[in-house]
């Protein structure tokens, strides 16, 4: 009924760290292949759909290649989420192979990857920098001002360093990158100093290290938690790979922890621009026409006469993205994170201007799609 109606495909998540508030897996994460199959069929049977996938290659890899291949056979289109991994290459040799050795069989299959490493962002935003009580009593002042006076308090200060030296950080600090306060943020895609090579280098704990930065921002640099995509010497190639989508991103479901929204500026202006790892034609149909047709969005994707006049006009010269900022416009002035970008003079959709120089035009002409090309 949900195919039928215009949903784009059945999605599933697998991966253990996914788990509803009273600690059970989230549905689908146990679930065997003759389940997903059924699934299938009755997607099939209302003219077929995408089945997408976070897997949990972590602990049962073999079963979930395995699962990939049978619904790719069963549907024709899969997409699943990966990376290089934290560590050498073996994120991009297995991925790499799996997809060459999978590209001439029955049904497509598409790997959607992050263009960075990332995770989640801490700071004084949301994400607290340490967990415990001095840091959480900190973390409930009303504003960002109010906690970084705070920080400016000898007194306060002292308590959140020894509880900081005390509990540690939130996550190891190796692994947690400053975004620093220049005019774009600083992802560190080639390595680049943590905030635990920082700290060594001035001869200060990690914390006392963050707190001084925090203070010298007024609050507003955040630090990126690399959970995941460590191995950066492998992120390149993987990349390039067929079969290869560059803009997984979390964008929403997270909306105060992580923001990649810039995910494709990002693409753009690093990948392409700084590293010219791909030509900027080849970059450009990466993040259109490709994932277009992964979708099956029909006369979408390309500048063709009779297609939807969707376009992004940019400038990848000035193309940059800014820094996340935390803003409070959910219902209820409740917060998330944003993330704006310079250098796009303007995006249409189907022909009518909807931003120009990064300013909302008030028009909103789009439409919810509910047919796609399938299989």
């Amino acid at each position: 009924e949900s195919i039928a109606g215009g949903a784009v495909g059945f999605s599933t998540s697998r991966i253990l760290l996914h788990v509803v508030p009273d600690g059970r897996y989230v549905p689908g994460t146990l679930a065997p292949i003759d389940e997903y199959l059924a699934v299938a069929d009755g997607m099939n049977a209302a003219g077929g759909g995408l089945f997408q996938a976070v897997n949990d290659f972590a602990t049962k890899g073999a079963h979930e290649f395995t699962l990939l291949k049978e619904m790719a056979g069963a549907c024709g289109d899969v997409l699943f989420s990966g990376g290089v991994g934290n560590s050498g290459r073996g994120g991009l040799d297995v991925f790499g192979r799996f997809l060459e050795q999978e590209s001439g069989n029955a049904g497509r299959i598409t790997l959607a990857t992050m263009t960075r490493p990332s995770g989640s962002l801490c700071g004084l935003a949301q994400i607290s920098p340490v967990k415990g009580k001095q840091w959480k009593a900190l973390m409930q002042l009303p504003t960002i001002e109010a906690r970084v006076a705070a920080l400016k308090d000898p007194a306060t200060r002292a308590r959140l360093v020894e509880e900081g030296k005390e509990k540690g950080m939130w996550y190891d600090p190796n692994f947690i990158h400053p975004l620093g306060v220049g005019d774009s943020p600083e992802y560190h895609e080639a390595g680049g100093m943590s905030i635990a090579d920082h700290a060594a280098a001035l001869g200060v704990h990690p914390v006392e290290f963050v707190i001084d930065r925090l203070i010298e921002s007024d609050g507003r640099e955040l630090f990126n938690t690399w959970f995941f995509n460590r191995a950066t010497d492998a992120m390149g190639e993987l990349l390039t790979l067929d079969h290869v989508y560059p803009g997984l991103a979390d964008t929403g479901a997270h909306a105060g922890q992580i923001c990649d929204a810039d995910a494709s500026t990002h693409y753009l202006t690093y990948w392409q621009r700084t590293r010219n790892a791909v030509s900027l034609p080849e970059a450009v149909r990466r993040l259109t026409s490709f994932p277009a047709s992964v979708l099956g969005l029909k006369e979408r994707g390309t500048l063709a006469v009779g297609q939807y006049a969707d376009i992004n006009v940019f400038d990848i010269d000035r193309l940059a993205s800014q820094h996340p900022e935390y803003v409070n416009d959910f219902p209820g002035g409740k917060g998330r994170l944003m993330v704006k970008s310079r250098g796009y003079a303007a995006t249409i959709v189907n022909g009518t201007i909807v931003t120009e120089q990064g300013k909302h035009s008030g028009e909103r002409p789009g439409r919810v799609i509910r047919e796609f090309a399938r299989a």
